[in-house]
């Protein structure tokens, strides 16, 4: 026979794989962040201290020029002190300018400008200078650069001036001048020094650098398509693309920074390096993880697996245990529904006999028999009454203006007749307006008349039956209408027939309690009443009984069933139980009903009974979920599959105490107990015992022990 696939082990195993699947993508997504921000933060940091370092450099060796220059001007200064103007005077002006640059490879000419004697001395590896009417004009091979050098007298120490021509730039570099000397210094610096600088900065994780100002380029490598300006006013990073990104370097000297390219392509091929190394660290988790969802998904099934091979019968067919529940479960509820359907069809039955026959025992044409089946039905909302009539003045009644208030004829028993009376009250309707109505519209009969109580319950049929005789016999002709008001204080009416509710209520509550002894004690009682209602009518004592026999079978029926007792194995007796109460006359079977209410009651006990839970048993379970603040008795009573009735029934039974009272028992001995070894504190004590929080615990300790556990805990300290 070939096997059929386990749908529901696989339903249960794919949602959980698809729980972990998202939880894995989830936390896949967050590292994969995670780790592209760290490492582009890394990348970015390293070329940043690269290019910092690089512009350290290029502010030192500027400032050495400073040094150097203070030097030149001294030595310049005694050359013209000490040579009147000749040509050696030149020449000697020009060999200390070249004795101090000539092995600078930032500087490609050296100018001191006299300002007294407005000459102009330069030493130049380059350029040719000349100097006309306070103008310096440098001549480059491809550009001449025009300048006024007396314009940078007081400016800042350091100043950087770029001069432009044709495109290309000329960086003359101004180490200090001041309106009080008698000369101007400069240097004309060689801007291919910061092409090679960037040139040396370039690598695999850098594709482009630039030195600049923010406004001129010096020297730039791979930069073409980033502008100067894209130098901020301070270092840091600034996105360019995809992983790419612009890194800017602290001011040098001038206001310069170096701005470098990073890869893009060298960030991706570290990020997927990374990933890839973490690969056998992810492939560990994903194959544990899906260990766990096959333990998950076992673990989750076995239970359902067990409790649905248990459930199955003959009758299903079906393997995939969802399925095998869920008709099991239906059939279940289907055969509760119709045992109470059947129960109430069977108590409707037996009640409306009542009505029945007493309308067959009367003397009257079909006509005068009224249906009253909406007496029982389900939320009806009427107002009864029964009223007495001497026989010769019945037939007036029809005359009378009754309103709302329909009558039917009930029986005639020697000089009386008997009417139902019935009022479809409204939700607001009142007994007293009903009372009134009919005492109103019985003014223009002249007949003797009895009218019992109100009452809004068909049970009470035979108590108003009842109270309409007892009263028709004291009417008189002085006397003619008579109410159960209208009785003096010590003329007090017998109530024979009144209906045992409250008992059979008893009744229900000892068996939900599965206090056999005490429903046995009330069911004997039930009988004694039946057994001693006078023979005073020969049809409502009868059918009065019938009403009490299947009430009282109902209660039975319903606690069994609710108790989770199969219909099947109290099917026959409870079916012949029934037919002794609904067609069997009381007084004949007496013996017969008793016999079969006592074995339907041992039936009941016998199958709650063959439920055992020892006091051992019991604190076990209760010991290993001590730190269960959810811990309830319905923990317990899921485990036997009976009611939570029985199982308080069972539990008090073997510990003599209630569920709560017990588990307080316990977990009070065990915070004792730790509060003793002084390894915890209370907070830890708390949950330890199923406590939440700590404060319900104090609480709850200090009102069982009059301490709190602190103070409990020094009491036994001392």
């Amino acid at each position: 026979m070939k096997k059929q696939i386990n749908w529901t082990f696989i339903k249960f195993f794919l949602s959980y794989l698809l729980i972990f699947g998202a939880s894995i993508l989830s936390i896949g997504a967050v590292y994969r962040s995670e780790l592209i921000d760290t490492l582009t933060g890394q990348f970015e940091h390293n070329i940043l201290e690269q290019i910092d370092t690089a512009v350290e450099g290029i502010d030192r060796d500027i400032k050495e020029i400073h040094t150097l220059n203070e030097a030149v001007i001294g030595n310049v200064n005694i050359v013209l002190s000490k040579y009147t103007d000749s040509p050696a005077r030149s020449n000697n002006v020009r060999t200390e300018l070249q004795k101090y640059i000539v092995g600078n490879h930032y500087i490609l000419a050296a100018v001191y400008i006299d300002r007294m004697n407005s000459r102009m001395y330069a030493y130049n590896k380059q350029y040719y200078l000349k100097y006309s009417n306070g103008d310096v004009i440098i001549y480059s091979p491809n550009h001449t650069y025009l300048f006024k050098p007396e314009q940078y007298i007081g400016a800042k120490t350091d100043t950087l001036l770029c001069v432009e021509s044709g495109g290309e730039q000329c960086l003359i570099y101004f180490p200090v001048n001041h309106p009080y000397y008698n000369y101007i210094s400069f240097y004309i610096l060689d801007n291919s020094v910061f092409s090679d600088i960037c040139a040396s900065l370039l690598s695999e994780n850098v594709t482009g650098c630039i030195i600049t100002d923010g406004k001129h380029s010096f020297g730039a490598a791979n930069m073409e398509n980033i502008p100067p300006r894209s130098a901020s006013n301070e270092g840091g990073v600034i996105p360019v693309n995809d992983y790419s990104s612009l890194c800017v370097s602290d001011q040098s000297v001038g206001g310069l920074r170096i701005c470098a390219l990073s890869s893009g392509t060298a960030l991706r091929r570290a990020i997927s390096s990374a990933l890839y190394q973490s690969l056998p660290v992810l492939t560990v988790i994903v194959v544990l993880g899906l260990l766990l969802v096959f333990a998950l998904t076992y673990f989750t099934y076995s239970p359902l697996h067990r409790l649905a091979h248990r459930m199955k019968d003959d009758s299903i067919r079906q393997s995939d245990p969802l399925r095998i529940l869920d008709l099991a479960m239906t059939r279940q509820k289907n055969r509760s529904i119709d045992l109470e359907e059947k129960i109430d069809y069977y108590r409707t039955l037996i009640k409306k006999s009542v009505l029945d026959s007493l309308m067959s025992a009367a003397d009257a044409p079909s006509d005068d028999i009224h249906d009253f089946d909406y007496l029982f039905a389900l939320n009806a909302n009427y107002s009864i009454a029964v009223l007495a009539c001497e026989a010769s003045g019945a037939e007036t009644l029809s005359g009378i203006q009754w309103g709302s208030i329909e009558y039917g004829l009930l029986t005639r028993k020697g000089e009386a007749v008997f009417f139902l009376l019935i009022d479809r009250a409204d939700e607001g309707g009142a007994k007293a307006d009903f009372e009134d109505s009919i005492l109103s519209s019985l003014k223009e009969s002249r007949s003797r008349l009895a009218l019992s109580s109100v009452s809004s319950s068909v049970l009470d049929m035979p108590k108003l039956y009842a109270q309409a005789q007892k009263l028709f016999a004291r009417t008189s002709a002085e006397n003619r209408v008579v109410t159960p008001e209208n009785l003096p204080e010590n003329d007090v009416l017998s109530e024979s027939f009144n209906y045992p509710g409250e008992l059979i209520s008893h009744f229900e509550e000892a068996l939900r309690s599965c206090e056999f002894d005490t429903a046995r004690s009330i069911l004997e009682k039930t009988f004694e009443l039946l057994t001693a209602i006078p023979e005073k009518n020969e049809s409502i004592p009868d059918f009065f009984i019938r009403n009490v026999l299947i009430d009282t079978l109902s209660v039975l029926t319903l606690c069994m069933n609710d108790t989770k007792i199969p219909f099947a194995d109290y099917e026959n007796p409870y079916l012949e139980t029934l037919y002794l109460c609904r067609s069997c006359a009381y007084e004949k079977e007496e013996n017969a009903i008793r016999s079969h209410f006592g074995a339907l009651l041992r039936l009941y006990e016998k199958k709650t009974g063959a439920v055992s839970l020892s006091a051992e048993m019991i604190d076990l379970i209760m010991k290993e979920n001590l730190s269960n603040p959810d811990f309830g008795i319905s923990n317990v009573y899921d485990k036997y599959d009976i009611s939570i009735a029985y199982m308080s029934y069972l539990f008090k039974k073997e510990t003599g105490m209630g569920f709560s009272d017990y588990l307080w028992k316990l977990r009070f001995e065990k915070a004792c107990e730790l509060l003793k070894e002084g390894r915890l504190s209370i907070d830890e004590i708390s949950l330890k015992v199923g406590y939440l929080h700590s404060s319900s615990f104090r609480r709850k300790f200090k009102q069982e022990t009059g301490l709190s556990p602190t103070e409990y805990l020094d009491s036994i300290s001392t």
